[in-house]
């Protein structure tokens, strides 16, 4: 492990940034969730990183601040140029908050690097135990302008406040629903109107069977005057292309609470009760297991886009292996209007079951505890390949 150090600390990372976003240079970022302070794992997994990659190697570089440091990519082929590696760099901001007796991390991660590095970065995320990328998902990006207008004129109650939201444009990727092994492509979709939206997607299933979500969204965003133009995922992922980097994060703040209510629901459990019995002809003590409550996710399919999203999800969770997510799925009971298969996440061995009636989808522990990466995933898998509509808080 390299024992560099830094003297730049957060504060100076954000006026830094904020001049080259001035000057015209995007700054890309991420937001990562960290159970139990999973994130002091790094070390070992960049350890284990630098033995696996045969293109890249990764070193921590700390600072004087604990709660900020910097992680450095170098190509092995450009191991000997450190004015090429000090290029490719990601600031980490780390923050630390109690919740009842456990404490949760959420880290900010920028970088100037573009999507290839980060692909990188995200496959060092994928090796950390109990770390996994924020999500918000299809709906809330559809819906992003509300979000912005209630987060400046309700919540911030800032007296004369202004704001409003332009799209840029949308980026849209279609799924093929009955494909094993089809990834989606994207399209650019510049009109915002959720009638015109719908109606896109309408013609995209009767005509190609493929279904349509919204992956990414381009905006522009007005404050009293000031403004800033940002690109924002489903996964937390974001790039700021003008503007003021404190502004976007006291917005963005307000994004990280919606995610981690959506990340809090996604806890769920079996709890089991144990009791002991005597039994008078053996003289032996025996335990009894008895499940008192299994907690699951609810899903009301009430106004769906695509009717047949009941043949979509039996379709998909028919499917044994979903490679671009990672899941293996097993069915166990299919028959009409009921449905259920459980699922492995095999990033995490978190499983858990998926079961239709009727109209409503259900989500529950298969063991006595869920990753709430796991369930995440699972509404990136509803979103996009069952119906685009279904969603779990739909106003806030």
């Amino acid at each position: 492990m390299d024992e560099e150090t830094s003297t730049l600390t957060f504060e100076q990372f954000v006026s830094e940034a904020t001049e080259q976003v001035r000057k015209g240079n995007s700054l890309s970022g991420v937001i990562v969730f960290s159970e139990n302070d999973a994130w002091r794992n790094f070390e070992r997994v960049i350890s284990r990183f630098n033995i696996e990659s045969r293109i890249w190697t990764a070193d921590q570089i700390d600072t004087a601040q604990n709660d900020f440091f910097i992680l450095r990519f170098t190509k092995r082929a450009d191991a000997t140029n450190r004015a090429d590696a000090r290029r490719r760099l990601f600031f980490i901001k780390v923050v630390t908050e109690r919740e009842s007796n456990q404490s949760c991390t959420t880290l900010y991660v920028f970088s100037y690097e573009g999507s290839e590095l980060f692909r990188v970065f995200k496959s060092l995320v994928e090796k950390t135990r109990y770390m996994w990328r924020g999500w918000i998902g299809s709906r809330f990006l559809e819906r992003f302008d509300e979000f912005v207008r209630s987060v400046y004129l309700k919540e911030l109650g800032r007296e004369g406040a202004e704001a409003s939201t332009v799209l840029v444009k949308f980026v849209l990727e279609t799924r093929d629903v009955k494909s094993k092994d089809r990834k989606g492509s994207s399209i650019n979709y510049e009109k915002r109107s959720e009638e015109d939206l719908n109606k896109l997607r309408t013609f995209y299933w009767k005509e190609f069977a493929e279904l349509l979500y919204v992956k990414k969204g381009k905006y522009k965003i007005t404050t009293n005057a000031r403004y800033f133009s940002v690109a924002l995922s489903d996964r937390t992922e974001f790039t700021l292309m003008e503007g003021d980097l404190l502004e976007f994060l006291a917005l963005f703040k307000y994004v990280l609470f919606y995610a981690r209510e959506l990340r809090d629901k996604f806890k769920k459990k079996i709890l089991i009760n144990k009791s002991q019995r005597a039994v008078r002809a053996t003289n032996e003590t025996l335990e009894f297991l008895s499940f008192d409550k299994i907690e699951l996710i609810k899903i009301d399919v009430d106004n769906p886009v695509i009717s047949s999203w009941r043949d979509n999800l039996v379709n998909t969770f028919s499917i044994d292996h979903l490679r671009e997510f990672k899941l293996l799925n097993f069915v166990l009971q299919e028959g009409n209007p009921y449905f259920l298969a459980e699922t492995i996440d095999l990033e995490n061995g978190s499983r858990t079951y998926v079961s239709m009636v009727e109209n409503s989808i259900r989500i529950s522990p298969a063991i006595e505890q869920t990753e709430p990466s796991t369930i995440s995933k699972l509404f990136s898998v509803l979103q996009s390949r069952v119906d685009p509509s279904i969603n779990l808080i739909e106003r806030w």
